[in-house]
């Protein structure tokens, strides 16, 4: 899950300024910091996540292995931090996580964090790091190694010699294909499978084979090999022995694998925009319309609203500049919305897997694209419902599906990632919105377009494994 935009456009809760004193009175009476008790290990430090928390081995790139998810409002042993991945609010800080069951061995982001000590609220205006946390090491430690493919000579084949191919770093038990390539076939001529062991390792040299030089090369799960070059008799071409028990792609036939889906999937575009600021008219009643605002705003803040607070300062500041709030404290503060966003997931990735299934040959790849489109949503919690009442929200993605190995198994991969949106207005008549309204139309106040949006996430598996009209949200 990433909490995307801890800080609003680095406005940090700017307040309307013939409201600031109002607010910072009763804020400094009415809302406490709790802070952090826990029993921590030697040379250790305590942070307090805002929301679940994913873990991974690899801090680099959000991915390698998943760990256990921290739940939200625990706090964990960190050891130290380290720069890695940037979420979508710009953060790059990572925890390494000391204690059970991460054990040192797994890295969080950060922006999940409070890192100032407290335990609970929002996590809206909180730092990205805490700067007590040691950096790990005089410098940021190695990232994991990636994944690598070599290639060489192999034995005497039926024309020319097998491709010797070895997998290292890959996924523990990990189903992986693998295409080959050689000058005269730049575009492949043979497909198959190879799963790795418990450390990541695979080897074969029984399956493709060429004469066709000089080049010859293997792409393994996205992971171009070296170019290996050998002579043969001219003309042999090159093919393939599936392994025992027949099926896969038949010998000198070219499964046509189309790439399966990487990098950031780009969010829906919005279907409103705000209005443009009208022009500013002095009014009877400005002076009061203003103190109410300001006063609005100093009730958020004392209630603990603080992205009802943050979204009606910003709005009275007449920027009118794009806005982003937490996704992740969208959906984990609000959990109806969370089973919306789900079962659309669900409907919409099962549905591309069917057709995939259904409209595609064994010895063939291809991608699905699946889209919710906009949908409304009413916010159910005080925060929430009074920061935004009814926006938008969305879940989009991409199902792969790859060529079939010896028992008609394909590889599988979903693509997705779940984004809001709103128009900061207020378009109804109760007596607190008609007095942001009258600011507004007299070019007091500026309506301002809210996004938010999860970082992209994958799920990986086969056709014998996935079940996607189960699987659950993640963002």
């Amino acid at each position: 899950m990433s909490y995307e935009a801890n800080n609003i456009a680095g406005e940090k809760g700017r307040r309307h300024p013939l409201a600031a004193g109002l607010v910072l009175l009763l804020l400094s009476v009415l809302v406490q910091t709790v802070p952090v008790s826990t029993s921590l290990a030697a040379g250790t430090s305590g942070e307090t996540t805002g929301g679940a928390a994913n873990t991974w081995t690899n801090y680099s790139n959000a991915g390698g292995a998943q760990g256990p998810t921290i739940p939200a409002f625990t706090t964990v042993q960190i050891t130290c931090a380290v720069t890695g991945f940037r979420v979508a609010d710009g953060n790059t800080w990572w925890y390494q996580i000391a204690q059970a069951p991460w054990n040192n061995a797994f890295y969080v982001s950060a922006d999940a964090f409070y890192n100032n000590g407290r335990t609970s609220g929002s996590l809206l205006g909180t730092p990205f790091v805490d700067p007590a946390v040691p950096i790990c090491g005089s410098a940021s430690p190695p990232p994991p190694v990636s994944p690598s493919v070599s290639l060489a000579q192999g034995p005497v084949a039926p024309a020319g010699f097998r491709y010797a191919i070895n997998l290292d770093h890959f996924a523990a038990n990990r189903v992986v294909t693998v295409s080959c390539y050689d000058t005269v076939s730049p575009n492949g001529f043979y497909s198959f499978t190879m799963t790795t062991d418990g450390a990541g390792h695979a080897f074969t040299q029984g399956q493709c084979y060429s004469s066709d030089g000089p080049d010859h090369w293997v792409v393994a799960g996205g992971v171009q090999s070296n170019h290996a070059a050998w002579g043969g008799p001219s003309g042999g071409g090159g093919g393939g022995t599936p392994p025992p028990g027949g099926g896969g792609v038949p010998p000198g036939g070219a499964c046509a694998v189309a790439a399966s889906p990487s990098g950031n999937l780009a969010v829906r575009a919005p279907s409103r925009q705000p209005s443009p600021r009208p022009s500013y008219r002095k009014y009877a009643g400005q002076v009061a319309d203003v103190t109410q605002a300001g006063l609005a705003v100093a009730y958020f803040g004392a209630r603990g609203y603080t992205v009802s607070q943050s979204l009606a300062s910003y709005y009275l500041g007449t920027v009118g500049a794009p806005q982003s709030i937490s996704m992740g404290d969208l959906i984990w503060q609000e959990r109806p919305l969370w089973a919306v966003l789900e079962n659309n997931l669900r409907s919409g990735a099962q549905g591309a897997l069917g057709a995939l299934k259904s409209g595609t040959s064994a010895c063939s790849s291809a991608s699905r694209p699946f889209d919710s489109g906009w949908m409304q949503y009413t916010a159910t919690k005080g925060d929430w419902a009074n920061a935004l009442h009814t926006f938008s929200v969305n879940v989009k993605g991409v199902v792969w599906i790859g060529p079939a190995d010896a028992s008609g198994v394909r590889q599988v991969r979903l693509q997705y990632r779940v984004s809001m949106f709103d128009v900061y207005d207020f378009d109804n008549s109760s007596y607190r919105t008609s007095i942001f309204n009258r600011l507004y139309n007299h070019g007091l106040a500026a309506q301002f377009l809210v996004t938010g949006s999860g970082l992209t996430r994958y799920e990986n598996g086969t056709t014998s494994t996935v079940n996607f009209s189960s699987i659950g949200l993640n963002w």
